[in-house]
């Protein structure tokens, strides 16, 4: 009997031992926050490079207009820089906030130079941040781009109706877009340029970025958050 004893409890120990450690293990991973890239910059070749304290995000960098899901960081404060060859790097800081996610939106900007003097870009990156989520399904149009303020229409499948709001540079706009599914169309305020055309398939907010492209035209790209976003 001690032996048949024996032979249970060593697989039994083992058993606890192994049990202890995963969870000695979970106790030390760490909450993480996230952020979300936005790669708009336009100008300058090749692609975008995000690096975090000196290290870099994607060895080989982001494509123009390409965006990203959550990439888990962990929470605290920490600098961010964003570069691309031919584009003076952009660098800010940022504070990573648990179970949050802030979205990050990198594009160029051009700076003034010299009469004669060959044009100069500098990447710089615009901050979203999440507030608490809002009914329904909502509209959050920013702009990154270089005039001021751009006017855009917009319609709605479930409201039968078009708006005509206008959205300022570095700023939001948010609209309500109803408690039903609906497509939803972005056009310039000309009526002609088409910016997007989505579906919203779940309520919360959907986001709507406008940016200038290589040859100063304006563009949009489009992503759901499930929280309401503002300009940081």
């Amino acid at each position: 009997m001690k032996t048949i004893f024996s032979r249970w409890l060593a697989p039994l120990g083992m058993l606890m031992t192994m049990t202890g450690s995963v969870a000695a293990q979970d106790e030390e991973i760490p909450d993480f926050g996230f952020v979300r890239l936005v790669n708009v910059v336009a100008a300058g070749e090749g692609n975008t490079l995000y690096h975090v304290d000196g290290k870099s995000l994607y060895a080989k960098g982001y494509k123009f207009g390409q965006r990203t899901g959550g990439v888990p960081l962990e929470p605290g404060a920490v600098n961010l820089e964003v570069s691309k060859e031919g584009v003076e790097a952009g660098k800010t800081k940022l504070d990573v906030v648990k179970e949050e996610t802030t979205t990050l939106i990198a594009f160029s900007e051009k700076m003034e130079v010299e009469e004669g003097e060959p044009p100069k870009w500098k990447a710089k990156i615009l901050k979203l941040k999440q507030r608490n989520a809002e009914k329904g399904f909502r509209l959050t149009v920013v702009s990154v781009c270089k005039q001021e303020e751009v006017p855009f229409m917009i319609a709605t499948g479930a409201l039968k109706s078009v708006d005509k709001p206008t959205v300022k540079r570095f700023m939001t706009t948010t609209l309500d877009l109803g408690d039903s599914r609906g497509d939803v169309e972005l056009r310039l305020a000309d009526g002609k340029t088409r910016l997007c055309l989505f579906a919203p398939d779940s309520p919360g907010n959907y986001v709507v970025v406008l940016y200038n492209d290589a040859d100063g035209n304006i563009k949009a790209m489009n992503f759901y958050d499930p929280k309401f976003v503002v300009a940081g």
